[in-house]
């Protein structure tokens, strides 16, 4: 295992040789997984993945965003500290109090299942929410719409125009999966990422630009 260093963390590298042409890294957990060709030098895949420090750094701004725990969460762009309460109570659940969520869990039940449920809840009812806005602003509609996790892309849509939407988005800012939404609808015109589409985007998100930009940080 080797370890590279970024902003004086270090971080486990494992390099995995593949039948496979390039080299690809991700990210799991903080650490870095790197696949390359069988015949790659270890030293030179490390040169190179030390030259990619702000690709590392995003990668664990991402994880930091969408980490749960049982100190505090991202919750529509906002740090929300987390308290839990350990209770004799016949359910679990999860309320606000000001800027915190309060997670109250029933005996020795996992208090993290107990915040995904949380959170799926809230991610659905957010995005139906915004894609009805998004709906009757647009007048457009897909025939089905899917939320589930997905780690490299915020949203897509298919020719058959099911739209499938990252439950992760439930992390972002309202601005921001306002764009998601108004991003995969514009795929019900316009399939490809053409000018035609953009200007479509622009239509009804007339900042998209700074907002995408904003969303850098947060996993495609």
């Amino acid at each position: 295992m080797r370890k590279i260093a970024v902003d004086e963390r270090l971080l486990n590298v494992e390099i995995v040789l593949e039948n496979r042409k390039t080299a690809v890294a991700r990210m799991t957990n903080g650490k870095i997984i790197l696949k390359a060709p069988l015949h790659a030098d270890s030293q030179q895949l490390m040169n190179w993945l030390a030259g990619k420090q702000k690709w590392i750094q995003k990668q664990l701004d991402r994880e930091e965003l969408h980490k749960i725990n049982d100190d505090e969460i991202w919750i529509l762009g906002t740090k929300r500290s987390v308290r839990i309460i350990h209770s004799n109570d016949t359910v679990s659940y999860v309320t606000s109090e000001g800027s915190s969520l309060v997670v109250t869990v029933k005996g020795n039940q996992n208090s993290s299942l107990v915040i995904e449920k949380f959170l799926r809840y809230e991610v659905e009812t957010v995005l139906n929410r915004i894609l009805k806005q998004c709906y009757a602003s647009t007048g457009l509609q897909p025939n089905e719409l899917r939320i589930k996790k997905m780690k490299r892309s915020w949203g897509r849509c298919s020719s058959t125009r099911i739209i499938t939407l990252n439950a992760n988005l439930i992390h972002c800012s309202p601005e921001f999966i306002h764009y998601v939404c108004i991003h995969e609808l514009m795929h019900l015109k316009v399939m490809n990422h053409s000018s035609k589409f953009w200007e479509l985007v622009e239509k009804y998100e007339p900042d998209y630009k700074k907002i995408r930009k904003s969303g850098s940080l947060l996993p495609m």
